[in-house]
């Protein structure tokens, strides 16, 4: 029933696990030098953008 859905899922996930995987915990709020956003911040957006992103399937 929710076969896309989960495909989606799992693929966001490994996404994150992949961008993720180098960066310590205790470093996820810090901003790194200029104007760049924390890393915290760039995992909510792609989550924002991922749950979007599931929904528009079911649109067209």
């Amino acid at each position: 029933m929710f076969e896309m859905e989960t495909t989606l899922n799992q693929f966001v996930l490994q996404g994150f696990e992949k961008i993720f995987a180098d960066i310590p915990e205790d470093r996820l709020n810090e901003r790194p030098p200029g104007n760049g956003h924390p890393p915290l911040w760039v995992l909510d957006h792609l989550a924002i953008c991922a749950e979007m992103g599931g929904t528009l399937p079911g649109e067209v």
